[in-house]
């Protein structure tokens, strides 16, 4: 028990800096003056680096295989093991670099997408959106634990879920919404 009960500190800390992470990007949207976001980009970049290395350390790969080794546990102290098993074995495979540029161009997109809305002008943010999505293929490649880079991704917010999956409840959702569009069409009664 001692590999799992480490392994939750290890993931206690790693939950309290990503908790730090999401203040940099809460006060960035928030409170940031404009001429600041290229050194918060950075921040949040290093904060990111600091994470994977964390999360990909070879302390967490052992602490994960001796608290497989492990018998009779509960069912939060399972979920708590393959949820952090699932998080090492993701993140092993993703190089550092990768994460930091996400991160950086995550930062500067959002400034983009700030002066494209005020502006009314879709070019501006398009080229950082592009990098974007390469950057997300990137991240599915290197994972490829679906036959299809979108189903990886989605896995990675949803695991198990595929766009085989989404696709058929949005085919569902549209039959459903259209049979309601047309019972309101032939209503007298206008929303």
């Amino acid at each position: 028990m001692k590999a799992l009960e480490e392994l939750k500190k290890e993931f206690t800390d790693i939950t309290r800096l990503n908790h730090i992470r999401s203040l940099l990007g809460w006060d960035e949207m928030v409170n940031l003056p404009k001429g600041s976001f290229g050194a918060r980009g950075e921040q949040n970049a290093l904060m990111s680096k600091i994470v994977h290395e964390r999360l990909i350390s070879d302390k967490i790969g052992k602490l994960v295989k001796e608290a497989e080794k492990l018998t009779d546990l509960n069912l939060v102290d399972s979920a708590t093991l393959r949820e952090a098993k699932r998080d090492y074995e993701q993140e092993i495979k993703l190089p550092t670099e990768l994460v930091e540029e996400i991160s950086k161009t995550s930062s500067l997109g959002y400034v983009k997408w700030v002066e494209a809305r005020e502006k009314n002008d879709f070019s501006i943010f398009q080229p950082v959106l592009e990098k974007l999505v390469g950057l997300q293929i990137q991240v599915a490649e290197k994972l490829d634990t679906h036959p299809d880079p979108y189903s990886t991704l989605i896995d990675l917010y949803e695991p198990g879920a595929t766009y085989d999956w989404i696709a058929n409840i949005f085919n569902k959702s549209k039959q459903n919404l259209n049979r309601i569009i047309k019972k309101l069409d032939g209503s007298s009664d206008k929303p």
